[in-house]
């Protein structure tokens, strides 16, 4: 998915959540740099793909889901790490709220993020 820029004003909306998407952004820092300018807080859910078998099972799901709904039209998947990604949203200005990690095997997590002020 390409991301440039986003056709809003700064700090235009209280909240933006982002499910499942953050793996498919071909240019992270930039989505992140573009998201952190139009909101406040943010609310993510997604997959901490640390270990090969996390990147494995959340690939069998995306060829699954893609394969059968849409054979023509398949997105590249990138190895998000949470980590990664924190370090690119505190570069931004935002800190973390509240986090919950899952201990099962795509180590899903939800964290609400704010923006520093």
């Amino acid at each position: 998915m390409m991301v440039n820029n986003f056709p809003f004003a700064e700090n235009e909306f209280d909240l933006v959540t982002i499910l499942a998407v953050l793996h498919h952004i071909e240019n992270l820092g930039k989505f992140i740099k573009n998201l952190c300018k139009i909101t406040k807080y943010i609310y993510i859910k997604d997959n901490d793909m640390v270990t090969d078998v996390s990147y494995d099972l959340i690939e069998i799901q995306h060829e699954l889901y893609e394969g059968v709904l849409y054979p023509n039209d398949r997105s590249p998947l990138y190895r998000l790490k949470k980590d990664y990604m924190l370090k690119k949203f505190k570069k931004n200005g935002f800190s973390v709220i509240k986090e919950v990690d899952y201990d099962i095997f795509t180590r899903p997590f939800t964290m609400l993020l704010k923006k520093d002020i």
